[in-house]
C-alpha cells in the first residue's frame, strides 16, 4: 500500500506529504457548505481536511479496497469502492470533484473528464491536479498517460470554461509550481 502512488503521510519524505496536503489546502477553498466527491481518495487523508474546511458531505471514494481500509482506520472517512471512469452517483449531483493526481492513472482520460462533468452541477466547480509531463518520471510504472499544459487544458476545454487557476498563477502551496498542473474550473453549459 505504500507505494509512491499512495501518499502515506507517516512514512514519506516532508517535501511530498506537504505536496499532497497543499493540493488539499488549495480545495478547502471551495468546499465551505457544498457537496463534494474526492475521487480516488487513497488513504483519506484529503477527504478529512475537506470535511473539516466545513464541506456539507464529503463522499470519497477509491478502487483500491486497501486503501479505503487505511481509510476508515486512520481518518475515519468511509470511503466507497468504485472506479473512477463508473461513478455510483447520479448526474449533476455534486458541488465540488476534487480528481488529484489520478487521470495519469486511467487508461481512457477522456473518458474521466466526461465523467466528472457528468456527476458536477451546472454551477460546480472541478478541482483537478495532474503531474506536469516534462517533470513526470518517464519510468514510473503506474502512469498510463503523461500530460503537458495544453494537454489537460484540452481535456477540459470541451466540458468545462472559465479556468479559475492554475499552478502557475494561483497554487503558491506547492513547494515547486512547475511539477504539478492543477486547475478549478466551472462546466460548460449542457449543449443538447
Amino acid at each position: 500500500m505504500e507505494t509512491i502512488e499512495r501518499c502515506a503521510l507517516r512514512t514519506f519524505p516532508a517535501e511530498v506529504v506537504h505536496e499532497h496536503l497543499s493540493r488539499y489546502a488549495f480545495a478547502a477553498q471551495f468546499v465551505v457548505g457544498k457537496r463534494v466527491l474526492d475521487v480516488a481518495c487513497g488513504t483519506g487523508y484529503g477527504s478529512a481536511i475537506l470535511e473539516a474546511a466545513g464541506s456539507q458531505l464529503v463522499i470519497p471514494i477509491d478502487i483500491s479496497r486497501e486503501a479505503c481500509v487505511a481509510a476508515r482506520l486512520d481518518h475515519n472517512v468511509g470511503p466507497v469502492i468504485a472506479s473512477a471512469l463508473a461513478l455510483p452517483i447520479r448526474e449533476e449531483a455534486l458541488d465540488v470533484v476534487v480528481c488529484f493526481e489520478t487521470i495519469e492513472h486511467v487508461n481512457d482520460p477522456t473518458g474521466l473528464v466526461r465523467e466528472l462533468r457528468r456527476v458536477l452541477s451546472p454551477e460546480g466547480m472541478l478541482v483537478l491536479s495532474a503531474p506536469n509531463g516534462p517533470y513526470d518520471n518517464p519510468h514510473n510504472a503506474f502512469h498510463v498517460s503523461r500530460f503537458g499544459r495544453g494537454d489537460i487544458e484540452a481535456m477540459l476545454s470541451d466540458r468545462f470554461r472559465s479556468r479559475i487557476y492554475t499552478v502557475t498563477s494561483k497554487l503558491r502551496y506547492l513547494a515547486d509550481l512547475s511539477r504539478s498542473l492543477a486547475y478549478a474550473v466551472r462546466p460548460c453549459r449542457r449543449v443538447g
